[in-house]
């Protein structure tokens, strides 16, 4: 797998742009509390990108996502809502002309403050993908993990694991950054 391209910082505009849900927007995030973000993704080259989906053939991108917000408050309704829009958008059109065919969400134990799976099932041009991701609130951080594949495969425990090891992270740098103002 490669670095994708769009790693990075996401502001607004750019984070609205990559959601599958065609209502996000770059207000309503700001509306929401949502400051900014970085995007850290690993996918396929284009070509084996396109044969594996075709081929239905195991992961095709996996990443992870950490978006600041003004407060608690701001996390919480958007980790609410954000998995509640999508189970809502089942059967209809997301974007980039795809349809959002199944969702489900599952239990996520002991991460951080509060975490929640979900499972999507996206149909593009003919052809399904899978999405499993784990959300997770730290303070006025929400941070996810992701896999996208081309076959059904479950890869709940594996997608916690990781968000249990981006979860630890971050709460060591959350610390050592407290140590700092403690000191400074």
């Amino acid at each position: 797998m490669r670095l994708n391209r769009k790693s990075g910082y996401l502001s607004n505009a750019r984070a609205a742009e990559e959601d599958m849900d065609p209502r996000m927007t770059k207000d309503s995030l700001s509306r929401g509390g949502r400051l900014f973000g970085y995007a850290l993704v690993y996918r396929l080259g284009e070509s084996e990108f396109e044969d594996d989906v075709l081929g239905g053939a195991g992961l095709v991108q996996t990443g992870t996502l950490v978006d600041l917000y003004r407060d608690k408050a701001a996390v919480l309704s958007h980790q609410r809502t954000s998995v509640n829009d999508l189970l809502a958008l089942v059967g209809k059109p997301i974007k980039h002309g795809a349809t959002l065919e199944r969702a489900s969400t599952f239990n996520v134990e002991r991460i951080a403050d509060a975490a929640i799976g979900a499972r999507f099932r996206v149909r593009i041009e003919g052809l399904d993908v899978y999405y499993t991701e784990v959300a997770f609130r730290r303070n006025s951080l929400l941070a996810g993990v992701f896999e996208v594949r081309a076959d059904a495969k479950n890869v709940d425990a594996a997608i916690v694991s990781v968000a249990n090891t981006l979860d630890r992270r971050i709460s060591r740098v959350l610390s050592a950054r407290m140590r700092q103002m403690g000191t400074g």
